[in-house]
């Protein structure tokens, strides 16, 4: 049984590793200086603090920080954009909820994954189990839509939505207002608000939307031939039995599984 484990846990990094490549791309530098590169595209589940790339295929990896990035982009898949913003960090797990309704902030530079870009902004932020969305409109800053986990008593606990108020008061399209309640704090439920958004205000606006991470699964068929032939001996006797050959055919299935990261 252990073999077994061993054996599925090496095929598994060994495709997740063949899934890994430098990808076409480029970052904005502190001074707006675009270079024009591959970005190693791990498909993060995780939001980076920084990234590997190459200016060519024959070139050394170099690492690039946070601190020296403005923004950087997988050509036509994933784009993040540094940010100084207040986060909320608190956490969902139930032994370690907060009993406080409001939000507690801290200032932290992050590099913020782009969902939407247009006259609404949209931006996702997560770390392990931490999933935070933040948005701006226009110009603005960039402000994190504001949802909430915390304890009312040893047993009970409710959820700060002020997300919902948030995109009522800032996101104002008559067409779009009753359908806010219903929306999850969740990434694909608030791409498809705020591409709806751009669209209501403006149709003609021009917006970009990320290529979604996501996971699939795959069947092959694989038609075969099988020869098969059986001869008896029995040395003692010097007997010989001859059984014959035969023909089969039969079908296998080759099942993948590819993860969204």
């Amino acid at each position: 049984m252990k073999k077994i484990t061993l054996f599925f846990a090496l095929l598994f990094s060994i495709l997740a590793f063949s899934q890994i490549n430098f990808e076409k791309a480029y970052f904005i530098d502190n001074a707006d200086n675009r270079t024009d590169c591959l970005i190693k595209n791990v498909a993060w589940r995780s939001n980076p603090s920084s990234f590997e790339y190459k200016t060519d295929e024959s070139s050394a990896i170099k690492t690039a920080m946070i601190k020296d990035v403005k923004s950087f982009e997988i050509i036509n898949q994933v784009k993040y954009l540094r940010s100084t913003v207040q986060i909320d960090k608190s956490s969902n797990d139930l032994d370690h909820l907060s009993t406080v309704e409001a939000p507690v902030y801290v200032e932290e530079q992050l590099f913020l994954k782009e969902l939407v870009h247009g006259k609404a902004s949209l931006y996702k932020f997560q770390n392990g189990n931490l999933v935070r969305f933040f948005y701006h409109m226009g110009d603005g800053a960039i402000d994190q839509l504001v949802y909430k986990m915390y304890k009312v008593e040893s047993i009970n606990y409710r959820y700060n939505t002020a997300y919902k108020q948030q995109l009522k008061k800032n996101l104002n399209c008559a067409e779009m207002n009753g359908k806010i309640d219903r929306i999850e704090y969740k990434e694909k439920p608030l791409t498809e608000f705020f591409i709806n958004y751009n669209n209501c205000i403006d149709p003609a606006s021009k917006q970009t939307v990320s290529k979604t991470n996501s996971d699939s699964f795959n069947i092959n068929i694989r038609p075969r031939v099988n020869f098969s032939s059986v001869t008896l001996k029995n040395e003692p006797q010097s007997l010989t039995a001859d059984m014959g050959s035969k023909t089969n055919f039969g079908v296998g299935l080759e099942l993948e599984y590819v993860l969204p990261f």
